[in-house]
C-alpha cells in the first residue's frame, strides 16, 4: 500500500483532502485490486527509470562532446533493458571519443 501511495505522491500531486479520500479508497479495496495496482505501479516505475537513464546518457554525451548527433537518440531510446542502459551510461562517461561510443551503441542494437 505504501508503494501505491508513493506512486500517487510522485506522479499525481494531490492536495490534503484528495489524499485523504485516496487513502480511504485504498483501504476499502480488495486485495486483488491492490495487487493489480501494484503491477501498474511497477511498470510505471520501470518506464520512468528507463527514460531517466536514457536522458542521463544523452546529457553526459552532450557535456563531454558538446554536440551529440541526433542519430544517437533513437537507438538509445530503443534500449529498454535497465542493465544495458546502466552499462551504456558508464560508457558515455568513459569512452574516449564520440565515434567509439557510437560503435558501442551500434553493437548493442
Amino acid at each position: 500500500m505504501e508503494l501505491i501511495s508513493g506512486f500517487i505522491g510522485t506522479y499525481l500531486r494531490l492536495n490534503e483532502q484528495e489524499e485523504e479520500v485516496f487513502e480511504q479508497i485504498l483501504d476499502s479495496m480488495e486485495l486483488k485490486t491492490k495487487e493489480r495496482l501494484m503491477l501498474f505501479y511497477t511498470d510505471w516505475e520501470e518506464r520512468g527509470l528507463r527514460e531517466e537513464c536514457q536522458n542521463n546518457i544523452l546529457r553526459v554525451l552532450k557535456a563531454r562532446f558538446q554536440d551529440t548527433p541526433s542519430t544517437l537518440k533513437e537507438p538509445i531510446e530503443k534500449i529498454h533493458d535497465l542493465e544495458m542502459l546502466g552499462n551504456l551510461l558508464v560508457q558515455a562517461a568513459t569512452t574516449p571519443s564520440l565515434g567509439e561510443f557510437e560503435s558501442v551503441v551500434g553493437s548493442m542494437c
